[in-house]
């Protein structure tokens, strides 16, 4: 079923409840709908926020890059050789590892990238880009490196191009 099918079907289903059931539930609907309205705009005005600071910290030096990863020795030597030697100058980079020291508020700006933008799965080790326009874009490196332990290279060849596009995209003016 399309989204615009099941979107029809919801407006109608909602329609035949406030029709059937009477102004209390059409009142408790537009409170419900206002209530998510204010939900996304709040969330989307802490996105903005995030940005911004972020651009003021590290996006003016160059840095459009949050790289994350922690001391395993499944890619810790990798990553140091290859990734901050190529992108170290245009990235922040945060070790997963000294996590318990990072601040749950007042946290530096790249802490709070990670937290927004990292997500749940996956997030170790990852590479955040943000651009000074368009959308914040993260490239997970996690399954890659569980192939390459299995002698499988070509997940991970496929993620570091990712990232070698993604990182060329960020640092256009």
């Amino acid at each position: 079923m399309t989204r615009a099918i099941l979107a029809a079907v919801l407006v109608a289903a909602v329609a035949a409840i406030v029709v059937f059931a009477g102004k209390w539930l059409a009142l408790v609907l537009a409170l419900l709908a206002a209530w998510t309205a204010f939900v996304y705009a709040t969330d989307r005005l802490k996105e903005v926020r995030l940005r911004r600071a972020f651009e003021r910290e590290h996006g003016v030096a160059g840095r459009r890059l949050v790289i994350v990863y922690s001391r395993s020795p499944h890619w810790q030597e990798h990553i140091e050789r290859h990734w901050l030697s190529r992108y170290g100058d245009r990235a922040v980079v945060l070790d997963w590892s000294d996590r318990s020291r990072w601040p749950r508020t007042g946290a530096p700006v790249a802490v709070e990238a990670f937290r927004r933008w990292g997500g749940a799965r996956e997030f170790n080790p990852l590479v955040i880009a943000v651009p000074r326009h368009g959308s914040v874009r993260t490239v997970r490196f996690w399954r890659a490196f569980r192939d390459l332990k299995h002698g499988k290279d070509r997940t991970l060849r496929a993620a570091e191009a990712e990232l070698e596009r993604l990182a060329a995209e960020v640092s256009r003016p």
